[in-house]
């Protein structure tokens, strides 16, 4: 064997190897989501998922709305699209643990991004949705969704749907945000509480 064929095969079995310790390690987290120990949210000990949220199941009729517009010259849709950042309460933000570790909900993430695409179509020099951060926001969009893909089935083709008359959609399964939203800004709620308290006692 060649020293190059050699050095090639070395190289395949480090890349199988390390993205097999990857995987065990995500895997791992994943499954001790509700370990009965406490986590110490240094470093990787933490939850995979926020252990406070029940995620209870709920149903969505997927349909057209007049809501949340393209338009820039209608204020409603603007506001509308806007009023997305200020709920839950902290922006999606969440701390955990004694030691108040911050994370944010990948769902608020998603929202986010779906406002700066917004922002990036209707004015292209907006500040805030720029090309670097257009191109985050598509990749993470991309890659989360592929992350949680939906096999729920919808009726027919919707490439040959005409959306002016045919507005009412499938019905789909998801998980109950409304109660996301709410504990998420009841913890964060209880933070700034504490945070308050901390600042007193300095």
């Amino acid at each position: 064997m060649s020293r190059s064929s050699f050095l090639l095969i070395l190289l395949a079995f480090l890349n199988v190897y390390f993205a097999m310790k990857t995987l065990s390690e995500v895997f791992s987290v994943h499954t001790d989501t509700f370990k009965e120990t406490p986590y110490t949210y240094i470093g990787m000990d933490h939850p995979f998922y926020h252990p406070g949220l029940s995620m209870t199941p709920a149903a969505l009729t997927l349909q057209e709305t007049l809501h949340y517009t393209l338009n820039t010259s209608d204020p409603e849709g603007t506001h509308e699209w806007e009023l997305l950042f200020q709920f839950p309460k902290g922006t999606g933000r969440v701390h955990l643990g004694s030691n108040h570790r911050l994370f944010i909900s990948t769902f608020y993430h998603q929202l986010h991004c779906m406002v700066q695409l917004r922002r990036a179509l209707l004015k292209r020099s907006d500040r805030s949705a720029t090309p670097h951060h257009v191109n985050h926001c598509l990749q993470y969009l991309r890659q989360t969704l592929l992350c949680q893909a939906d096999d729920t089935l919808e009726d027919d083709d919707f490439m040959e749907k005409d959306f002016q008359t045919q507005r009412i959609g499938s019905d789909v399964q998801c998980y109950d945000w409304e109660a996301s939203y709410e504990r998420i800004g009841e913890e964060y709620m209880a933070f700034q509480a504490w945070l308050n308290a901390a600042e007193v006692e300095q």
